[in-house]
């Protein structure tokens, strides 16, 4: 039914690799948000478009409830040069902000990552998402793993946000690196982000995503425990089979 519509209106579609399709947000992000224009779109994800100087809208009452909660409904990051004038502007000093973690089952659980009491024993490790799946993120996961290799206990998994970025990953050997060092590659799709396919999370264990939620359930068992951290710390917990090491 979606292909028909969109060949019967013309609409471009990313149903296939062959469209450069993916993670929606992904596709929206870096293909259509660029500087001035408005992007509306049905999850709570949508404001990410807000980095190519486009406000991004989620609408929906549970994308509505979940920008509320936190803390905004959109936001712009000023491309260089853009002329724009806003009702108040908030400067962030980049060098005070220090390698952090999110303990589980909330994003908001946040404390620096040095001040964790001991080391986390870490079983799964997942790196991807529309938030932590783009070519910057592959290549500082080879760039880590290149020499090393994923602890025997633990089970990585690299997940590129879109179609376009595993291929150009797959074009620098980025991808062969990840999967020689023990991880595994998998297709653009939310996959761990959700708990889609095989980078669950089961009933016991620990997992590092640097992905952008671990609600209790989220990615698998409710019985397991998601932290969220930078895709550094995620790929050197996987090597070292534990967060904070």
């Amino acid at each position: 039914m979606l292909y028909d519509f969109t060949a019967e209106y013309s609409i471009q579609s990313h149903f296939l690799a062959a469209d450069g399709g993916g993670v929606c947000h992904s596709v929206i992000r870096d293909n259509y948000a660029a500087p001035g224009k408005l992007i509306i779109g049905t999850d709570s994800h949508t404001p990410t478009c807000g980095i190519r100087g486009a406000l991004g809208l989620a609408v929906g009452a549970t994308e509505a409830a979940a920008a509320i909660e936190a803390g905004a409904w959109g936001g712009i990051a000023v491309p260089p040069g853009f002329n724009a004038n806003y009702t108040d502007t908030l400067t962030i000093d980049l060098n005070k902000i220090v390698p952090a973690v999110a303990l589980p089952h909330n994003p908001g659980n946040y404390m620096p990552l040095a001040d964790l009491p001991e080391p986390v024993p870490v079983h799964k490790v997942f790196v991807g998402s529309c938030t932590g799946g783009l070519l910057y993120d592959i290549q500082l996961a080879a760039d880590l793993l290149r020499g090393n290799h994923v602890a025997d206990w633990v089970k990585l998994y690299v997940q590129p946000s879109s179609n376009p970025i595993y291929a150009e990953a797959e074009k620098l050997d980025l991808l062969d690196i990840i999967r020689e060092a023990g991880g595994v590659v998998l297709k653009p799709a939310c996959g761990g982000c959700i708990g889609q396919g095989e980078a669950a999370i089961g009933d016991g264990e620990n997992g590092v995503w640097n992905s952008n939620r671990n609600y209790q359930g989220r990615v698998g068992s409710a019985k397991g425990n998601v932290y969220i951290a930078s895709t550094r710390a995620a790929v050197l917990a996987a090597i070292h089979g534990a967060l904070g090491v």
